[in-house]
């Protein structure tokens, strides 16, 4: 995914926007239907590419994810909302159910889906 860094609050920003899918830090835009544009700064253990390679053996629980809400950008501490509410169109968002904010596995499922629509529509397979 490529983000016209001249669209962020700030570089750093722009660079997290890019990571949804690999391992670490990511910034991902989200509107849920009670709420209008809305951040998650999200945590992931494993990439996407890398998630098949855990496999569930029902003994013992393993976080692989964590998201939490942000008004501000980490970097810079431009207002989110306030930034953005005129470039929502330029930004990659992931439009979820309520239930999402509360679970970083169906938020990140999203995440994923929605880039395997993109890769496809470029001609790259998933």
């Amino acid at each position: 995914m490529i983000i016209d860094v001249s669209n962020m609050c700030c570089p750093r920003f722009a660079d997290f926007m890019c990571n949804r899918r690999e391992r670490g830090m990511a910034i991902i835009p989200i509107v849920v239907p009670k709420f209008p544009l809305s951040f998650l700064l999200c945590f992931r253990g494993l990439s996407a590419d890398d998630s098949h390679h855990i496999f569930d053996t029902g003994s013992v629980m393993l976080q692989t994810a964590y998201t939490v809400a942000i008004r501000h950008c980490p970097w810079c501490g431009a207002d989110l909302r306030s930034f953005y509410s005129n470039r929502v169109d330029r930004l990659p968002v992931i439009k979820v159910g309520d239930d999402a904010i509360s679970s970083p596995d169906v938020v990140f499922a999203l995440v994923d889906k929605s880039e395997e629509v993109v890769q496809r529509a470029e001609g790259k397979s998933p």
